[in-house]
């Protein structure tokens, strides 16, 4: 702990100097060392030899909803297509992760409940949108899967999202504030492990 804290004087100390330096219009005296001859080449595969391994490929279209405050347990769900077209089975998971656009709609992160399924009927709660749990961690807790996450070569899947407001009264702000946060459903995945 001490070391960390020192560490930080440090660099604190350092960008002080260096802003004094510039600030008084004292020379300021840098060195650089590099490798040079770096160099990057490719070749297109031809249509006949794909490159090889796994290839996810995420589409639809992004949730964009107001929730109105008018009533309670309001929800909104999307469906997005998962497609490997890749030539080796994957191993994935995914999760819905926020990007706040002001500290003050931290608040309506913590009050959105976030639900994935892989078929719309089979529901598995995630916690809320500023820290959901990750998909396939989810569908597992839940019973819905009995592992994790997979999708074989030429193969494609839904995943189904679900937000819900349960109740805007614990909205943070005063009334009639407007909050926004913003999302990203990323996917994680890699060649699934050959069965040897």
């Amino acid at each position: 702990m001490a070391s960390n804290r020192k560490k930080k004087i440090l660099v604190a100390g350092t960008a002080a100097l260096l802003v004094a330096g510039v600030a008084g219009g004292g020379a300021l005296i840098t060195a650089q060392s590099t490798i040079s001859g770096n160099r990057f080449e490719a070749v297109k595969p031809a249509a006949s030899t794909p490159p090889a391994g796994s290839h996810l490929v995420l589409s639809g279209t992004p949730i964009d909803h107001t929730f109105d405050g008018t009533t309670f347990d309001e929800q909104v769900e999307a469906t997005w297509t998962l497609q490997n077209d890749g030539n080796a089975d994957a191993i994935y998971t995914g999760a819905l992760t926020p990007r706040t656009v002001d500290a003050t709609s931290d608040g309506l992160a913590q009050q959105l409940e976030v639900d994935y399924s892989l078929d719309g009927n089979q529901w598995a709660p995630a916690g809320h949108l500023d820290a959901p749990m990750e998909l396939g961690a989810a569908l597992k807790d839940a019973g819905i899967i009995p592992d994790g996450l997979s999708e074989a070569k030429g193969g494609s899947s839904e995943v189904h999202v679900r937000i819900r407001l349960s109740d805007p009264r614990n909205l943070p702000g005063a009334d009639l504030d407007h909050l926004k946060v913003n999302a990203q459903f990323a996917v994680d995945y890699m060649d699934a492990p050959s069965a040897h």
